[in-house]
């Protein structure tokens, strides 16, 4: 399972459902129609990075115990100031960054690198430290199968919808570049990422008009980078026209020795989106 920015929110109504739809989508995914091996975020699980979201983010993973829950931190759990990393392990059981392995039947292992911001700064918004771990193990794994979750998108590629986001409000400078340099170097990598928000239908409609299938879902600079996918947000995602807060989004992953098929849900309705499946051949 795949979802990002959740934003449990405990102080006011602007992400009323943010419970509800946490707890439903693990429990969508922890079903016996669907029975993930895992689930992963993609950071801002909570809206203000406070300890009673946090406490919320481990009573709803701890009531759909059936298989792990992974996360990474966004610019809403760093908040200004920075993260309280003692705070995040107590109640998240990770760190800033670490690493999954899983063996698959053929006998070869795919790496899961989570990357966690450190401060809401988008020019800083990794320490340096995290950013040559993240180098060390895609060397490391360079003739295997990475999957990198973090938060951040790149602003060039996948969930950031004819540029129409706010702009600045991404990941950029040194950082950014570094970033880019890896996208390029491991090909063998995906990049899994959210903070846009956009819902799976409105990264894949070009508004303007006479133009159809303009897709910022996924994206791999026809095969020379590697690839990058945008989940949108698990509660209320960003929609070109209307509302989106009855609104629920995130991914199941299937994972083939061969290839990765992304198949998009909306977990309110119940519904899987034939334009938002995909195939990556990794």
């Amino acid at each position: 399972g795949m979802l990002s920015d959740v934003h449990l929110n405990t102080q006011n109504s602007y992400y009323s459902d943010s419970f509800t739809d946490f707890d439903s989508a693990l429990k969508f995914f922890n079903s016996s129609e669907v029975n993930v091996a895992f689930t992963c975020t993609c950071g801002d699980i909570t809206e203000h990075g406070t300890e009673s979201e946090l406490a919320k983010y481990q009573e709803i993973v701890r009531a759909n115990p059936s298989t792990p829950v992974y996360t990474t931190t966004g610019n809403h759990d760093a908040t200004d100031s920075g993260i309280n990393e003692a705070l995040w392990k107590q109640y998240t059981g990770y760190g800033l960054t670490y690493e999954v392995s899983k063996t698959l039947p053929n006998g070869k292992t795919d790496h899961y690198l989570f990357l966690g911001m450190s401060v809401w700064n988008f020019a800083e918004a990794y320490t340096s430290a995290n950013l040559m771990w993240l180098k060390s193990r895609l060397e490391a794994y360079k003739n295997e199968r990475c999957f990198v979750i973090t938060h951040l998108f790149f602003p060039d590629g996948a969930g950031n919808l004819l540029g129409i986001y706010p702009e600045g409000n991404w990941l950029r400078g040194v950082q950014l570049n570094a970033l880019k340099d890896l996208r390029e170097r491991y090909v063998n990598s995906i990049w899994f990422s959210g903070h846009s928000h956009w819902a799976f239908d409105s990264q894949f409609v070009d508004p303007t008009p006479g133009k159809t299938n303009y897709d910022k879902n996924i994206d791999d600079k026809d095969g020379t980078f590697a690839t990058m996918v945008h989940i949108p947000a698990c509660s209320t995602p960003r929609v070109l026209v209307g509302s989106g807060n009855n609104r629920s989004e995130g991914y199941i992953v299937h994972v083939y020795e061969t290839c990765i098929i992304l198949e998009g849900y909306e977990f309110v309705q119940g519904e899987t989106f034939a334009y938002a499946t995909y195939i990556i051949q990794r």
